[in-house]
Formats: C-alpha cells, structure tokens, sequence
C-alpha cells in the first residue's frame, strides 16, 4: 500500500518502488492512494510520480483511500470538485475505499475487513490477481537474462574442469605406467641384491646371536655374583646388629651393678 511520495529523486523513488515489488512477488493485489485531507492541494504532486510509473495497466489495481475522522471527511472535496483528486481517481477508475479513523478500534477492523474483501472482490474478475510493472518486468528479463549468461560461464568453466581434469588423469595414468615399469626393475634389482647378500647377513647374525648369547651368560654370572655379595653384606649388617644389641645389653647390665654398689 503506497500512502504518499518523499520529496526523493525519481530516480530513488523508482528503485523503492522497485524494491517493495521485489518483496510482493509475484506482483502486487492493489495499490492504494490515501488521501489525506491535510494534504488534499498536494494530491497530484503526492501521485502523480506513482501513476507515471505504474501506467494505465496498474489502474485496474488501483484504489482510492479515504482515511480521515469524521470532521476531516467533511473537508474533502467530492468527485470532479478538485482536479489532482480527480485525476487520481479518474487512474483509479473511481474505485473507492473508506476508513474512519475515529471509529472504534472493533468498527475499525470491520472496515479493514470490508477493505480487503472488496480488493480481494476485484481481483477474482481479472485474468491475473496480481500486476507488475514494466520496470519490475524488465528487471526480472535483465536478471534472467545475467542469471542465464552467469549459468553459460560456470557451464564453460564446468567443461574446462572436466578437460583438465581428463589431461591430468591422462598423465597420471602415464606416469603410474612409469612409476610401474620403475618399480619392477627395482624390485629384479633387489632381488639380486638380496641373493647374493644373504649368506653375508646370516653370517652377521650368526655372530650377533652368539655375541648376544655371550653378554647374557656375562650378565648371568655378574648378576649372580652381585646377588652373592648384596646376600653376604646383609649378614654381615645382621650379625652387626646382632653384636651392637648384645653390647648394649651388657653395658646395660654393668651399669645396673655399679648403681647396686653405690646404693650399698
């Protein structure tokens, strides 16, 4: 519902009126002019911009609004006394609306009610419910028209992939050929490698084994010996503690004599 213009550019008031049709896709049910009675000798600057711009294909979408309270409504000029109301209504092929904007919030919506049904009354007789305008329908050909030359670049890209990628499996598939035949002579290279180094290695692991076997029967013997004296200085530590327990035992004895004689 379009209730009035700024004082924009027609330039800026095109692209907002582009956007708002870009929200009601697929097009718009109705166009609304209010007029406003405080503004009623600015009716044609207010809508005249807006009709330019829909054109007479808009004008079986299009609806006077009256929105005033009851003392305004009694300002406003009826048909044919005021030419900018005229003019709008004459665009509008007379089709009116009423609201009063003093009723009662519940009359209010009654009146909102009767508003839409009377759109919605309209709109069944036409072909098309919904109207776009030239510039929305030109845009939506410009962006068809980007969207389908955008599809052709990524579509070429796409086979320019697809190509590069058939000339880098190509390759690859030639260098695995190498890689393959590379391998296999290495592989005979080994072999040979390994037959004639094989009695060298088990001799090397002979020695090792019995170099190893040799270290273990020392570590054997070391641990052994360890073991003995680790077993010989714990008796000894034992037969010390055994001797320093008896030394005391006697000096405590000693002393208890010499207290006995004193007390004598």
């Amino acid at each position: 519902m379009v209730e009035k213009t700024c004082c924009e550019s027609e330039a800026y008031m095109k692209q907002q009126l582009l956007q708002i049709e870009k929200m009601l896709n697929p097009g718009f049910h109705a166009v609304c002019f209010v007029i406003d009675p405080k503004r009623i000798d600015d009716v044609k600057n207010q809508f005249q911009p807006i009709m330019e711009y829909f054109g007479n294909d808009a004008s079986d979408y299009a609806f006077v609004l009256k929105a005033s309270t009851e003392q305004e409504e009694k300002k406003l000029p009826l048909d044919g006394e005021h030419l900018g109301v005229t003019s709008v209504l004459k665009f509008c092929r007379f089709k009116e609306l009423y609201i009063n904007n003093s009723a009662l919030p519940k009359k209010k919506e009654e009146m909102i009610a009767e508003m839409f049904a009377s759109i919605d009354s309209a709109n069944v007789r036409k072909l098309t419910p919904y109207f776009s305008s030239r510039f929305k329908q030109q845009m939506e050909a410009e962006e068809a028209s980007a969207r389908a030359k955008a599809a052709a670049v990524t579509e070429a890209a796409k086979a320019a992939a697809r190509a590069a990628e058939a000339a880098r499996a190509a390759e690859a598939a030639k260098a695995a050929e190498a890689a393959k035949a590379a391998k296999a002579d290495r592989a005979a290279e080994r072999a040979e490698f390994y037959k004639t180094t094989k009695q060298l290695i088990d001799a090397k692991q002979a020695a090792e084994e019995a170099r190893a076997a040799k270290e273990a029967e020392a570590a054997i013997a070391a641990k052994a010996a360890k073991d003995a004296k680790a077993k010989h200085q714990k008796k000894l530590r034992r037969e010390r503690e055994l001797f320093e327990a008896y030394k005391e035992n006697i000096e405590n004895k000693i002393k208890k004599q010499k207290s006995k004689c004193c007390l004598m």
